[in-house]
């Protein structure tokens, strides 16, 4: 909060999300992609997202998906972004993984 003269005024809280396109580990000679958007969260230092989905059809099959991000990372004039980690389900006996990161927001 700030406090100005006699006036007391609270900072505005920004509530964003932020997009990821992703690509998971190569299992039984396929891969899969991820794509979508975070949890709506307010900007404040260390927040996190939810995310989940399901990965696109490759091999007659999909995967599902969801995971907490990682705490915001701060880059100078761009914003921040989160990082973005885990293990999708199993289907047809097998899982993949997938490591990444989300969009900038400022």
């Amino acid at each position: 909060m700030v406090l100005i003269g006699e006036s007391l005024w609270k900072e505005a809280i920004v509530i964003h999300t932020h997009k990821y396109s992703l690509c998971t580990t190569v299992n039984k000679k396929h891969l899969h992609y991820m794509i979508g958007i975070t949890s709506s969260e307010p900007d404040i230092r260390g927040h996190k997202h939810r995310y989940s989905g399901r990965t696109t059809l490759n091999h007659k099959h999909i995967h599902y998906y969801c995971g907490i991000t990682g705490p915001a990372v701060y880059v100078p004039g761009y914003g921040h972004y989160h990082s973005m980690e885990g293990k999708t389900s199993c289907d047809l006996g097998h899982v993949h993984f997938y490591s990444g990161r989300t969009s900038c927001s400022r």
